[in-house]
């Protein structure tokens, strides 16, 4: 049994759920950085979440995740940028840090 997570589905976006206001840092390429107490595997383009908002509100790439010590992980983000237009989607019930959004977004 392949137990393999399926990674090269293009028909969503997987968004990031990250608080005010570091969420707007993210987009705006302040904040590079975000720590977790868990490790991802997850690469490349990701959208950002402002949690509590109902939207989208911009797109980062996450390129690495490195161990900071036993109960920190860094998870390096780049080439992040801001819609003009945030993105209204649906919260799945019980989704607290990775929500699929179905493509294309409708901006």
């Amino acid at each position: 049994m392949n137990t393999k997570k399926k990674t090269n589905d293009n028909s969503f976006l997987r968004c990031l759920c990250v608080r005010p206001p570091y969420a707007g840092q993210i987009v705006d390429g302040k904040k590079l950085e975000e720590y977790r107490s868990q490790p991802t595997r997850i690469r490349g383009k990701i959208g950002i979440i402002e949690s509590g908002s109902g939207t989208i509100i911009g797109e980062a790439e996450l390129y690495d995740c490195t161990e900071k010590d036993d109960w920190d992980f860094i998870w390096h983000l780049r080439n992040a940028k801001r819609f003009k237009t945030p993105v209204p989607y649906v919260h799945p019930f019980g989704a607290v840090v990775w929500v699929r959004v179905p493509l294309p977004l409708k901006q």
